[in-house]
């Protein structure tokens, strides 16, 4: 049997940009790496019919950063989609998407399949949370809207890694999101982003997903308790996904040069 799918997105999170292009994040030129992760998008076939931002875009929500993200998606053939991190700035997002190459629609459709976006940024906090018109929306649309399949999407990880400090920054109120995500067997994937690592857990008729950041990424699960680098590669999340709900997904790996000058350091 063949597998068919009418749509193909990504899913790339947590680029982490400055203002200064040229300004590093634990090793790694944030901008740089970005940019490569967007050459690897240019040649990838069968194209996305779009792309999906999950949060923390700008390091420090600094205005330059999102113009600097704009100068490297401004010329992809396909639409681009972003929803903030606790480490944007929210209020100047929705100034400024007026005048990017950027959407910020809290819902919308491709080829028969449904998208929300959420909005889990607490002011000043790492945590995140989902105010109580954030859960009014989510349920509303979903139970207006069951005759199609639904990919929802929010920066903060509702799931826990089960590493102390990572688990004190995760959506704080995850187990009222997931008890109404699970009242709703058309949401075929939760994605998110936050954690800079990798999961994929079932829940009920629930896909939840995270992808690894284009910047760095670091080491969760049982038994570390300290931050510390992960040195498998930046990535992103290729979904394809059919008008019935059921998708195929993989973390396409991206390499350059300066994440390998990082590694031989990091061994040496």
């Amino acid at each position: 049997m063949t597998y068919s799918s009418p749509l193909r997105f990504l899913q790339i999170t947590d680029t982490h940009l400055f203002a200064d292009e040229n300004q590093k994040f634990n090793g790694i030129t944030t901008f740089k790496s970005l940019k490569s992760i967007i050459n690897h998008v240019k040649r990838l076939f069968p194209q996305p019919d779009f792309l999906l931002f999950t949060g923390d875009i700008a390091e420090k929500g600094e205005e330059e950063a999102y113009l600097l993200f704009d100068g490297l998606i401004k010329d992809l053939p396909m639409p681009s989609y972003w929803l903030p991190g606790n480490h944007d700035n929210p209020i100047l997002m929705e100034k400024l998407v007026e005048s990017l190459h950027v959407l910020a629609d809290k819902y919308f459709s491709f080829d028969g399949i449904n998208f929300i976006t959420l909005n889990s940024v607490i002011t000043g906090e790492s945590h995140g949370l989902l105010s109580s018109e954030e859960l009014v929306f989510l349920e509303e649309y979903l139970d207006n809207n069951k005759d199609k399949p639904c990919i929802v999407a929010v920066h903060h990880n509702p799931i826990a890694t089960g590493t102390s400090w990572s688990d004190e920054m995760m959506l704080q109120n995850h187990e009222e999101f997931i008890n109404l995500i699970g009242k709703h067997n058309h949401v075929s994937a939760v994605l998110f982003g936050h954690i800079h690592h990798i999961i994929e857990k079932k829940i009920g008729k629930t896909w939840y997903l995270s992808t690894p950041s284009t910047a760095f990424n670091v080491k969760l699960g049982k038994g570390i308790e300290e931050f510390e680098l992960d040195m498998r590669p930046i990535g992103y999340r290729i979904i394809d996904i059919d008008t019935n709900g059921a998708f195929l997904t993989e973390v396409r790996p991206v390499f350059h040069a300066e994440r390998a000058k990082i590694d031989k350091e990091y061994e040496s």
